[in-house]
């Protein structure tokens, strides 16, 4: 994402156009969850979920991909997502992570024994976080692999540690979108929810600090932007070291200056190796799962 100088906003932005995610007059993004009736439960399954003020639309090229493969992907919404600016304002991290939570829960009581997951962002770092409660449905039943996609470890933007103190002020960020993301990302950040965050993050950094154990745990596959301009890519790095599995890290630099490197449509000025980018990690996602 790309904070526009002078953006802070206040009091509440006036979305007035019906077409933005951010206005008052656009309906709730619902993504109904995959039918699961008539699908193997011995074949892989993937459970994507998105990043920080995205919906599952960010996933849709992945989905299509896959489904020439025949391969399964169900989308969840990250609660408080998808839904008025004000509902995503008054959201909370534990509010954001129920919807995976729970539906992985729903995949392994429905009697699947190869859910993948596909996290974006911020869902990298809300997993991180549920494996360090000892109950997690993680930790119960591992999945059979994890990918993350430039998961939100630590910002890298300077202003995310003030947000905590600005968080009294109320107020909004401005970002720049095009058309087609103004749809399905917020436009405005509340200075509140982006202060809840930096909690989040500050929070995992030190469980990281600490070493994650996951004895019996699956390979984390990463895929990260060496050049990311929302994501610390050195904390992504330190992953490898920080997390222990029984399947191993491995983190794969790609020569991209964008967040959430496998998404391109809605975006201007994608480029060949953009494109290339894209089709090589989902390649190795498909691969992985055989």
């Amino acid at each position: 994402m790309t904070w526009r100088v002078g953006a802070f906003c206040w009091p509440h932005p006036c979305a007035s156009d019906p077409e933005w995610l951010d206005s008052p007059l656009h309906p709730p993004l619902h993504y109904p969850p995959l039918p699961l009736t008539d699908l193997d439960r011995t074949r892989p399954i993937v459970l994507a979920s998105h990043g920080f003020s995205a919906t599952p639309f960010e996933w849709q090229e992945f989905v299509d991909f896959a489904a020439v493969h025949r391969i399964p992907v169900d989308r969840v919404t990250l609660g408080g997502h998808g839904l008025c600016l004000a509902d995503f304002e008054r959201s909370t991290p534990a509010q954001w992570a129920a919807p995976l939570l729970d539906r992985y829960f729903q995949l392994v009581s429905a009697g699947f024994k190869r859910i993948v997951l596909a996290c974006a962002s911020l869902s990298g770092a809300l997993f991180l976080h549920a494996l360090t409660d000892s109950n997690s449905p993680f930790r119960r039943q591992p999945p059979a692999h994890v990918f993350f996609i430039n998961p939100l470890v630590q910002a890298k933007d300077p202003l995310m540690p003030l947000t905590p103190w600005l968080a009294w002020l109320g107020g909004y960020y401005y970002i720049d979108r095009t058309p087609t993301e103004h749809r399905y990302w917020y436009t405005h950040f509340p200075i509140r929810t982006l202060a809840r965050l930096q909690g989040l993050c500050a929070a995992l950094q030190a469980e990281l600090a600490r070493g994650i154990h996951w004895e019996n745990g699956p390979p984390i596959t990463i895929f990260q932007s060496d050049a990311d301009p929302t994501v610390d890519v050195g904390a992504v790095e330190r992953l490898v070291y920080q997390v222990k599995t029984a399947g191993g890290v491995t983190v794969s630099l790609y020569p991209s200056a964008i967040h959430v490197l496998t998404r391109l449509v809605g975006r201007d000025g994608v480029t060949d190796t953009m494109r290339q980018n894209q089709m090589d990690i989902f390649t190795n996602m498909v691969d992985g799962l055989k």
